[in-house]
């Protein structure tokens, strides 16, 4: 499971943008009531297969309270409320 979503330049910290970026949590740690995400953005699905490194990496914290259920699809539901994930779908 991941995102695809556009990631623009002025966004990307590489400078980097993609069109279709493909949007995957790599690693997610709880401390002190909170959930700390790390998500890389590769420049698509086919990118990330193929072990390319990452356009983007940026992480989110969200209340551990609010992940309840399966964790990855969960989580994958609450980056598409942040403003930053506008218009992803799931892949």
């Amino acid at each position: 499971m991941a995102l695809q979503i556009a990631l623009t330049s002025d966004v990307s910290k590489t400078g980097v943008s993609a069109s279709a970026a493909y949007a995957k949590i790599e690693v997610f740690r709880s401390w002190a009531g909170d959930t700390f995400v790390l998500v890389n953005f590769f420049e698509s699905e086919a990118a990330r297969r193929a072990d390319k490194s990452p356009i983007h990496w940026e992480e989110f914290k969200a209340p551990t309270e609010e992940l309840e259920g399966k964790f990855y699809p969960t989580v994958y539901a609450f980056l598409k409320t942040l403003p930053e994930f506008a218009g992803a779908i799931d892949v």
